[in-house]
């Protein structure tokens, strides 16, 4: 009946982390390991209820039948008031000895409403009192209060009345359907003072007889009269007895958790620290293999030639442009970062990622899936066999759809090709004047010798250091453009090699980002529960 949320954290973690231990031991563990964890985790979910300081007594019955009374009785003071003209409970409300840390209990059983105990001699040590709200209530949220407070209760104070003790509802919806926990539960029928002692008996002797058609024929059964004081003093010896009871229980299972923890550990086999994973070493590692199983130098490279072959298009020496054209673009080959001219501007529309890659074929996925086999395998040194097995299963399941995470990784990549260098559009200007230039200058040498030849005119030239000036033009509009060229090829290469570690990096990081989401993070969370569980389990 007792609720396991209320146990203290350190005993609730151990039971959680033998569970845990025998699940990663699986079949590996002995049967005689198995039954003797199963024996203990038994002994633990029949005293659910693992707090050994807190007892919750909870009184339950229907209206009228006088548990707020009781409480005032039990206590020694009028702590408990039910309406004057109905006599309802419609709040929980609890009783607790002075000194008990019982805050954070109550909260999680949703009883809000509490009074301290009027003497520290009121209530056995360590109990706390409940006076529920009316099990007959015709409110829903009420009924569902008593249920919910009840079912987590260390023991159940039913309370009838002579005139509503073989009521329907507290036997049938109540008693019966509980007959499962009669160890922790005690009837009492109050009011007995207006009985006289044959109409007692009598009343007595058929409530056992209901009791037994309930199921629970073998609960305590105590008259006593909240007015008179008759039977309080059995029914607190009553509720003694079973706080000593929950005591003794729950520091049996504390103590046959620990000794159990300990034989887990022997057959283990391991310290009380397991080998520490590097978060930073072993993404290190697995982004290295990925970049291999993608090829990603191979992809680093052709953007390098295809941001000079691209450059060679714009800024090449006119005459032999043509030729760049006459080879295909790097990228344009893949299928990715395909660039074209929007209206003639000199800015390419181009998508900045990576379209499409090719996907790994059969020996690059077979490389990758022995790394993360290997890696696996190292993590899982120094642990027992059954562990690594899981971090080995982990590794593979998180393997399984690797290549195509990866794949799509690198597709994502942004490869910063979508924008020419402004200064490409300026150094074709360049050439394309010293072209003019040049140009001006031949057309003008010829038209000089054509006037000679045919007309016989000879038109005067003008003469700059010994030289005609058209003379000039033409060699130095040539000179410029191959000097533009040259250049340009020389900037072209290095920022080349400035793109390629740019996308070096976001290929690198991309993949590192797949890696660590897909494969290391499972990996870590599957170290820190099996650190978390030999850390409960070595606790003392």
């Amino acid at each position: 009946m007792g609720d396991a949320l209320r146990a203290p954290q350190r005993i609730l973690e151990r039971v959680n982390a033998l569970a845990e231990a025998m699940d990663l031991l699986g079949q590996d563990a002995p049967v005689s390991l198995q039954d003797d964890v199963a024996a203990a985790l038994r002994l633990a979910d029949e005293r659910a209820v693992l707090d050994p300081e807190t007892v919750v007594v909870a009184l339950v019955g229907s209206t009228g039948s006088g548990k707020s009374s009781l409480v005032n009785a039990l206590v020694g003071a009028e702590v408990a008031h039910a309406d004057i003209l109905r006599p309802t409970t419609s709040v929980p409300l609890a009783v607790t000895p002075s000194g008990l840390q019982a805050a954070a209990l109550l909260d999680r059983m949703g009883v809000l409403s509490r009074v301290p105990a009027p003497t520290s001699d009121a209530l056995p040590a360590g109990v706390i009192l409940l006076d529920l709200p009316d099990i007959d209530s015709e409110s829903r949220e009420n009924r569902d209060i008593a249920r919910h407070v009840s079912d987590r209760a260390d023991l159940v104070v039913w309370v009838v009345d002579p005139q509503k003790y073989a009521d329907d509802v507290i036997h049938n919806q109540w008693i019966a359907p509980m007959a499962d926990s009669a160890g922790a539960m005690v009837v009492v029928l109050n009011q007995v003072d207006r009985l006289t002692p044959g109409i007692r008996r009598v009343v007595l002797e058929d409530l056992r007889k209901v009791l037994v058609r309930d199921g629970v024929g073998s609960v305590p059964l105590l008259g006593v009269s909240a007015k008179s004081g008759e039977g309080l003093a059995d029914l607190r010896l009553t509720i003694a007895e079973r706080a000593r009871a929950v005591r003794e229980t729950a520091a049996r299972v504390a103590g046959e958790l620990a000794r159990v923890s300990r034989v887990v550990l022997d057959h283990l086999e391991v310290d009380e620290e397991l080998p520490g994973l590097s978060h930073a070493g072993m993404l290190n590692a697995l982004t290295d293999e990925a970049e291999a199983a993608v090829a990603s130098q191979d992809l680093v490279d052709d953007v390098a030639k295809a941001h000079k072959h691209r450059g060679a298009q714009a800024t090449g020496w006119i005459p032999l442009r043509w030729m760049s054209h006459l080879r295909a673009d790097p990228l344009t080959r893949r299928h990715l970062g395909a660039h074209k001219r929007h209206h003639g501007s000199r800015v390419d529309v181009a998508t900045p990622s990576v379209l499409s890659v090719e996907p790994m074929n059969a020996v690059e996925r077979a490389r990758l899936s022995t790394a993360v086999r290997r890696v696996g395998s190292a993590i899982g040194q120094g642990r027992p066999q059954a562990w690594r097995t899981r971090l080995a299963e982990v590794a593979h399941v998180a393997s399984e759809n690797l290549p195509d995470t990866l794949d799509r990784a690198l597709s994502g990549t942004d490869l910063d090709m979508g924008r020419r260098p402004r200064w490409w559009a300026w150094s074709n200007t360049v050439q394309v004047l010293a072209w003019v230039v040049a140009l001006v200058g031949a057309l003008w040498l010829g038209a000089r010798w054509a006037s000679a030849e045919y007309l016989l005119l000879p038109l005067p030239l003008p003469y700059w250091q010994a030289l005609p000036v058209p003379t000039w033009m033409l060699l130095l509009g040539l000179v410029v453009t191959i000097l533009v060229a040259g250049l340009s090829a020389l900037a072209c290469s290095a920022g080349a090699k400035g793109l390629a570690a740019r996308a070096r990096r976001r290929i690198r990081d991309e993949l590192a980002a797949a890696m660590d989401a897909h494969l290391v993070q499972p990996l870590l969370e599957e170290d820190a529960r099996q650190q978390h569980v030999l850390d409960v389990l070595s606790a003392r």
